[in-house]
């Protein structure tokens, strides 16, 4: 139920429409360990983003999209969180993202989104 209220927002209140999928995120945040989420949807300015433990609006880390094709490295903004965990004890995160750290970053991330625009229904 939460997830689908995050995705609830008009799509004319978005810069790029979004598009379910599930692509584990790797986490780093300064010094401390890395933590492991999964995307929930993604567009071409942010994702939504499943952690088991809560980030503060605001804070800047790198993650790093597994996708089918290989790791895209990026730095993202914590944009939104909810403060009430899911039934499985992770949180969502609205997540944009302010640079990707490789030049063939953002081509790789473009063409695995219009693979999954292709794929999802109409």
């Amino acid at each position: 139920m939460a997830l689908e209220r995050a995705e609830r927002r008009s799509p004319s209140q978005r810069l790029h429409p979004r598009f379910r999928a599930r692509v584990p995120v790797r986490c780093a945040f300064g010094t401390d360990a890395e933590v492991v989420g999964t995307t929930g949807n993604l567009s071409l300015g942010g994702l939504l983003l499943m952690l088991p433990k809560k980030l503060a609006t605001g804070a800047v880390f790198r993650l790093g999209l597994e996708l089918p094709k290989g790791l895209v490295p990026a730095e993202g903004a914590v944009m939104w969180e909810r403060s009430q965990p899911l039934d499985d004890g992770s949180f969502l995160h609205g997540i944009r993202f302010l640079r990707f750290e490789e030049d063939t970053g953002p081509v790789q991330y473009r063409r695995f989104l219009s693979e999954v625009a292709a794929s999802s229904p109409a």
